[in-house]
């Protein structure tokens, strides 16, 4: 008799945000949905967390009223994927997102040191998926890295 193949299963956004609401995580994971699989995010440091900080700042500024930068809070981008980049511009009106995560960004924008593999690979491949002005990868190994873009139209 045939043993029946092994099939890998793949999580839906709503499956996933189910787990988070009744605690099915351990509250100091850090957990992100990209194409139906669970990746567990990598530690933030001191100098991606002042990266981010800043760049924040300089995108709230930038574009100003209406908008906001959201940082590393999940995108509902599709029924498997909710990735949660460095950065987001999202429109927003006031508590727009109490009920349900922004499905779309102006721009997103990652932080990369020790995860560059991963954010170019696996962690953008859903957002290239979708259709945003401008995608970001910002590259922060030492003080002086340098900025990479990618813009889909």
């Amino acid at each position: 008799m045939a043993m029946p193949a092994v099939r890998k299963h793949l999580w839906t956004r709503e499956a996933f945000d189910r787990m988070v609401d009744v605690g099915g995580f351990h509250e100091d994971d850090r957990l992100e949905l990209l194409d139906g699989e669970i990746w567990e995010m990598t530690p933030q440091g001191s100098h991606h967390a002042a990266i981010v900080d800043a760049v924040q700042q300089i995108l709230r500024k930038a574009f100003g009223e209406g908008f906001t930068a959201r940082g590393h809070s999940p995108l509902a981008l599709d029924e498997i994927s909710s990735p949660e980049p460095a950065i987001a511009v999202v429109e927003v009106y006031s508590f727009d997102f109490l009920d349900k995560h922004p499905a779309s960004a102006l721009l997103v924008v990652e932080v990369s040191d020790s995860s560059l593999r991963h954010d170019r690979g696996a962690n953008l491949q859903p957002m290239h998926v979708a259709v945003f002005q401008s995608i970001g990868c910002l590259i922060c190994p030492h003080p002086g890295s340098r900025i990479s873009r990618a813009i889909r139209r």
